[in-house]
């Protein structure tokens, strides 16, 4: 089972970090999926084995001083888990050493970083000194491990000669040194744990179910809960005397783990009812209806409260305590259960939109905010399981962590025959320091473990070989009805686009007094559109790319859209249009603006949600503007509807990115890839992001979203031009996305900036060019001449969310309180791509 496991999650972590489209589940609105409560159980568990080793080295109970070897062996192979889970979790993985070797000191991620390489080396510093002190006492002879390792550390370890007295001082060193090693080891431990439920506290801008009261408590009282239950499991395992020591040793954790079992299911409980009893806070109590009662309600109810306190609670009480079976049993139930509460404490904090209505606002399945683990993620996450044992059962195989299971006190007994005093000790054979005695867990004896992975291995080849050959089979067969259906399609588009085009331009050369253009000015009212002067609507300049692409249909040249190069010439306004026509008044704002030092000037943008129509053209043109993938969308249209029939009205609520002047997503980038520019716009650096989504969590407006390496046409006979194209944003040209690629900017983090690449070239953002209503309006907010400071001076204008102190740059004109208050009932009233 264990080998089966572990291939099948290797096959799955290999995928994950090799496919060019993501395998998971996650969405741009859930964008920490299983992975993260995993990574959060292991660091939990971590700090909860290195528990036991406080227990003795700073409490001094001695009960326990033969499992501080393997207690900080187990929390050093917990501690690998964790990194290696949340490395997987990232979109470049490749990357994760930029935490460390650019790491960003105001971002608690980066701070927790830094603590793990500080426990990581406390950790090992412990186990040698642990290794030394039995060289110096005497009982490194006494434990197992495989005899090779054992003469290396003696060699690097061993005391140097010297009288007694002097190995004696040697020996109270390092126990002092335990005393303050550990109660370091605690703090530390303490701390990045207490790291890792500040990166979720940190957020309390957008997640109010992580900023409870009691949360940090919970957060550390269950990692020292988890782990000290994990750790009797481990002990069951791999101790190989079940004498009476051992019995004692399971009795006195089980005594520990109740006890803290009862201490977290108070504190849980008051982490629940606080919210409901108070009902300060809506959204937190919508997240706790939603877990007690809603779609998470079985994880609760089932897994964390029945099967991960309810039993354990049964089996460690006093009635069984003295036996060990039963107790490892119950710390079975509460260490393994407990990964539910992670999942509780995770993914019902995305359950709640901050921008009621924004998930009906476009539809994507990777814009929704529901979530179920995939099977692929269960696989990683197995591997991680079955990895994690295999560390576990290596350590105890070559490592001197345990006695041996044959008493090295009585060297005659148990060899020649001679019966051995012990049950344990001998069969009837020579013993070696490893001999595969009897005290040895079964499973591991290998004639069974052998057998064991032949027939798994077997019958895994035989299910993918019948798997693979039905899978075969059934994708030819879509394959090949999907290659005709995708023809028919795009032949009737191409006629329909064309006679459309063809009409719309007639009448434009009708109504400007003109005969119609030709070929070549219609590409000049194309170029004319993308400039950011708007002589010709942005539909009648997609409709000129048709009508001009229907000359050679099959020459893919036109496949990539006019779009703005820095260092070409802007065309000039016509002399008395700025007075008609507000794009030109925002033109001349804008040119004023680009004179100036970007430091001098402040991007702003000002939205009139009473003449917005709710026509999304906003969103069209940037989707098309900035190429962005499936779920990824910069400027969503919220659409509300109040009353009921007959009596109804709707609103729209266009949401870019707010460009806040204090901006929470640039405090918690570990790396420094999102940042505030000179001029107030908050960039993106797709060639430093790792992809870790914290600021996707952080931003209060959910005003970014993820790339998730997907392409509109998957699942088709072919990949089309539009899926690859190369995006101009930032003003570079690089950011292409190849098929088979995980390049940037596949797997980065992706919000509006305002179209620097269109600003920076004297355009103006698509958005603004793209609004039928002239809803919205851009300039510099620095500029007292400016139209949106004039908009600012004499209209109502109002901020969302502005009691949060972010100071967005993006004011409404109209905005109500129903706006942010309705759900948006109508997900069939969105925009559809």
């Amino acid at each position: 089972m264990w080998f089966v496991a572990f291939v099948v999650g290797a096959i799955a972590v290999y995928e994950e970090l090799t496919s060019p489209v993501d395998l998971t589940n996650a969405t741009s609105y859930v964008v920490w999926g299983l992975y993260v409560p995993t990574y959060m159980y292991f660091i939990g568990a971590s700090a909860g084995a290195f528990l036991i080793s406080v227990i003795v080295n700073v409490l001094g109970t001695k009960k326990l001083e033969p499992t501080v070897k393997l207690s900080l062996y187990s929390a050093l192979v917990l501690l690998i888990m964790a990194i290696f889970t949340i490395i997987l979790d990232l979109g470049h993985p490749e990357r994760a050493i930029e935490v460390l070797s650019r790491p960003q000191y105001h971002s608690v991620m980066a701070d927790v970083v830094t603590v793990y390489v500080i426990y990581f080396v406390l950790l090992v510093v412990e186990l040698l000194l642990s290794f030394r002190l039995d060289l110096i006492e005497g009982r490194f002879g006494s434990l197992g491990g495989s005899a090779p390792i054992k003469k290396l550390i003696s060699r690097l370890l061993h005391p140097s000669a010297g009288s007694p007295e002097s190995l004696e001082r040697s020996a109270r060193l390092i126990r002092r040194s335990f005393l303050y090693l550990g109660a370091f080891g605690l703090i530390i431990a303490l701390l990045f744990h207490g790291g890792v439920g500040a990166l979720l506290g940190t957020v309390y801008f957008s997640k109010p179910w992580w900023t409870g009261p009691l949360f940090p408590i919970v957060f550390v009282a269950g990692a020292l809960y988890s782990g000290a239950a994990l750790f009797i499991v481990i002990l069951m395992a791999l101790w190989p005397r079940k004498d009476e020591e051992f019995r004692e040793m399971i009795a006195y954790l089980g005594r520990i783990v109740y006890w803290l079992l009862i201490g977290n299911a108070v504190l849980i409980v008051a982490d629940l009812v606080i919210p409901i009893w108070y009902g300060t806070d809506p959204a937190g109590t919508a997240i706790t209806n939603e877990v007690l009662f809603g779609q998470y309600w079985y994880v609760f109810w089932i897994f964390e409260v029945l099967l991960g306190f309810i039993v354990p609670g049964i089996l460690l009480s006093s009635r069984f305590r003295d036996r060990p079976v039963i107790v490892g049993i119950g710390g079975a139930f509460a260490g393994i259960f407990y990964f539910a509460v992670r999942l509780v404490e995770v993914i019902p904090a995305y359950s709640v939109p901050e921008i009621p209505g924004l998930q009906s606002a476009y539809v994507d399945p990777r814009l929704i905010d529901t979530y179920t683990p995939s099977i692929h993620e269960w696989e990683v996450v197995t591997f991680m399981v079955a990895f994690g044992i295999g560390l576990l059962y290596l350590g105890y195989r070559i490592l001197p962590l345990v006695p041996r299971a044959a008493a090295p006190t009585m060297p005659e007994q148990g060899r020649g025959g001679s019966a051995p005093t012990m049950p344990e000790q001998g069969r009837g054979g020579s013993m070696g320091p490893i001999s595969g005695d009897a005290g040895e867990p079964k499973l591991m004896e290998r004639r069974g473990f052998l057998r064991s992975v032949s027939l798994a291995a077997a019958g895994f080849l035989v299910a993918v070989s019948i798997k693979w050959g039905a899978l075969t089979k059934a994708t030819s067969s879509a394959l090949a009805y999907s290659r005709q259906a995708a023809r028919a399609l795009i032949a009737r588009e191409r006629e329909r686009l064309a006679a459309v085009s063809t009409g719309i331009i007639e009448g434009l050369a009708r109504r400007e007094g003109a005969e119609r253009p030709s070929f070549v000015d219609e590409n000049k009212l194309v170029k004319a559109a993308g400039e950011g002067v708007v002589a010709v609507s942005p539909l009648v300049a997609q409709a000129a790319q048709v009508a001009v692409a229907e000359t050679d249909f099959e020459d893919e040249s036109w496949s990539q859209p006019y779009t703005w190069l820095p260092g070409q010439p802007t065309i000039q306004v016509p002399p008395g249009y700025d007075e008609l026509n507000p794009i030109y008044r925002m033109m001349e704002d804008l040119k004023r603006a680009l004179a100036k030092p970007a430091n001098q000037r402040k991007w702003g943008m000002v939205i009139d949600t009473r003449k917005c129509v709710g026509c999304f053209a906003c969103t069209v043109g940037c989707k098309i503007e900035n190429k962005e993938p499936p779920g990824v969308v910069y400027r969503p249209v919220v659409v509300a509807v109040h009353g009921d029939y007959p009596n109804q009205s709707a609103t729209f609520l266009p949401r870019p990115c707010m460009q806040c002047e204090n901006p929470p997503c640039t405090e918690v980038c570990p790396v420094g890839a999102t940042f505030k520019r000179p001029d107030g716009i908050i960039a993106i650096d797709y060639d430093v992001c790792i992809g870790c989504r914290y600021c996707i969590t952080t931003c209060p407006y959910q005003a970014r979203t993820f790339d998730w390496g997907l392409n509109y046409t998957d699942g088709t006979p072919k990949i089309e031009y539009y899926d690859i194209w190369t995006s101009f944003e930032y003003g570079v040209d690089k950011w292409d996305r190849p098929v088979d690629s995980r390049k940037s900017p596949k797997f980065n983090t992706h919000k509006c900036h305002f179209c620097i690449h269109r600003l920076e070239s004297g355009m103006l953002p698509q958005c603004v060019t793209t609004c039928i209503g002239r809803a919205t309006y851009f300039g510099d907010l620095n500029d007292p001449d400016s139209l949106v400071s004039k908009l600012l001076r004499e209209q109502g204008v109002s901020r969302l969310k502005e009691e949060l102190g972010t100071e967005p740059k993006v004011y409404y004109i109209g905005l109500t309180e129903p706006m942010m208050e309705e759900e948006a009932p109508m997900a069939d009233g969105a925009w559809v791509p």
